[in-house]
């Protein structure tokens, strides 16, 4: 593991069209979430 990373919970976020510029079927799933623990 990276020296600089502490152990503990991070979150890997991730946003897609967050002004809704892009014409879609569902404005609903741009963004993903992920928890992780380093240990």
């Amino acid at each position: 593991m990276s020296p600089w990373l502490t152990p503990g919970v991070y979150y890997i976020i991730a946003v897609a069209d967050a002004n809704n510029v892009i014409a879609e079927t569902n404005e609903t799933n741009n963004n993903k979430s992920k928890t992780i623990n380093i240990q």
